[in-house]
């Protein structure tokens, strides 16, 4: 009776809690995907497993607010998203709407997280070590190549690290995901979520219930540039994610 009632009182408590079970219900997510990805080879099958013990148990809730260029994207040709990153929520929430046909690049490090790096080995995952410049191009040259061969896309978290921004902001962006949109000539993809400080926070100690709004945006065509035409890339989608992040976060 007094834990429920702290509970509902100090925050603080309910951000541990919540914590303890946002590791586990991703743990069990990643054991159960690592099956699965040994049967599957992708992240595709973890949706419905994922949102059930995120969405119902948390008391977080999702909302693509254009369900059908999503649909549409999916069957076209293949695509680079290019995604915000605020907190280690933001797995979670991928993995309740994550492309079809699509792998994942992500820091090298997130292969020693327990039981979620084991899955990621058994899923298509690039990983990526960006303090290793050399190890970072012959990573990316290798993913470009995988792409083609495999006619699929990737998603990225286009700013290299969480935000923990307490307003819709974002870090600079990682050169990499535009060297491989102009060396596959795939359109990038650019999506947003929408600020998500007030639902979860490791800085602040906040975990509270929630609704988190995602949008995918228009896709740019990378069609003929060249990495002379990366700059100019980086800004077109830094300024159309920002725009977009500002007004899903109101």
């Amino acid at each position: 009776m007094v834990f429920f009632s702290t509970y509902k009182l100090v925050p603080t408590v309910r951000f541990y809690t919540k914590g303890v079970l946002i590791f586990i219900f991703l743990s069990i997510a990643s054991v159960s995907g690592i099956f699965l990805g040994v049967i599957f080879g992708s992240l595709e099958k973890l949706e419905i497993l994922t949102l059930t013990l995120v969405t119902f148990s948390l008391g977080i809730s999702f909302e693509i607010l254009n369900e059908d260029l999503v649909k549409k994207l999916e069957v076209e040709k293949p695509c680079i998203y290019l995604c915000n990153h605020q907190t280690m929520l933001d797995l979670a929430i991928m993995g309740t709407h994550f492309p079809l046909n699509t792998c994942m690049m992500v820091k090298k490090s997130l292969k020693y997280v327990p039981f979620l790096g084991l899955y990621l080995l058994t899923s298509q995952i690039a990983f990526i070590e960006r303090s290793n410049i050399k190890n970072a191009i012959e990573t990316t040259q290798k993913l470009a190549k995988d792409m083609k061969d495999k006619n699929m896309g990737v998603w990225i978290y286009v700013e290299g690290t969480r935000s923990e921004f307490t307003k819709a902001d974002l870090l600079p962006f990682k050169k990499g995901p535009f060297h491989l949109a102009v060396e596959t000539g795939y359109p990038i993809v650019p999506v947003v979520f929408s600020n998500s400080s007030k639902v979860f926070s490791m800085k602040r100690k906040v975990c509270e219930s929630g609704h988190i709004k995602i949008k995918f945006l228009d896709p740019i065509s990378t069609e003929g540039k060249t990495r002379d035409d990366i700059p100019e890339l980086m800004e077109k989608t830094r300024e159309v994610m920002m725009t977009n992040l500002i007004e899903i976060s109101k």
